[in-house]
Parts: C-alpha cells; sequence; structure tokens
C-alpha cells in the first residue's frame, strides 16, 4: 500500500482504518514514514483524507480496501 505509484502526489494523509481486521486504528502517513495509534474508540466508519497536488485520484480509489 505505501509503495504505490498512486500514492505519488500524496504529502499527507489521516484517517481511521482496521488492518487484518483488527480494531480500529488512527493512522498518519507522511511521505516514507507512517504510524497506527490503537488507544482510540473502536466505533464508527474507517476512512483515509489524503492531502497533495497531482495526485492519482483513480489510483487511490482503485486500491484494496477502498469502497469510494
Amino acid at each position: 500500500f505505501f509503495k504505490s505509484a498512486a500514492l505519488r502526489g500524496v504529502m499527507r494523509a489521516k484517517g481511521f482504518v482496521r488492518i487484518a481486521g483488527r480494531r480500529r486504528a488512527l493512522l498518519n502517513f507522511v511521505p516514507r514514514r507512517y504510524s497506527l495509534e490503537e488507544s482510540v474508540p473502536d466505533d464508527g466508519d474507517t476512512f483515509i483524507v489524503f492531502i497533495g497536488q497531482d495526485m492519482d485520484v483513480a489510483g487511490l480509489r482503485a486500491m484494496p480496501g477502498t469502497s469510494r
């Protein structure tokens, strides 16, 4: 996921994710590094907000696990 060409124009991303069906975690992403913080409430939706320039929107939407 983090080495995907679709992330090339992304400067920052933040959101709530589930990895391998585990608890919901807060994802913080900046190029070449990321962190997951699992001490967040486990209720609610999962989503990621991408911020950047000239992003490959179609590529981001086509990534595994995305629904929009």
